[in-house]
């Protein structure tokens, strides 16, 4: 693969990720993954997020909404 394969667009990387462009987009500004600003566009290290996208997986069943237990929620009105 070549220098410019190592690197995705925005758009090809939230496309490889299935994530919005957005969320891509905030990934970059908080550092998650690596990018570069290649004139006006920013261009994502294939390897970096490869990497976030298995650190997620390995992650499994722990991200997202977490399920309220409602006897807990029950008592809690008390």
């Amino acid at each position: 693969m070549g220098a410019l394969g190592d690197w995705l667009t925005t758009q090809e990387a939230a496309e490889l990720a299935e994530y919005h462009l957005n969320h891509i987009r905030r990934l970059i500004r908080v550092k998650e993954i690596e990018a570069k600003k290649w004139g006006r566009d920013w261009m994502v290290s294939r390897e970096s997020l490869l990497a976030y996208l298995d650190q997620t997986k390995a992650q499994g069943e722990r991200r997202g909404p977490k399920k309220i237990d409602s006897n807990k929620k029950a008592k809690d009105m008390l």
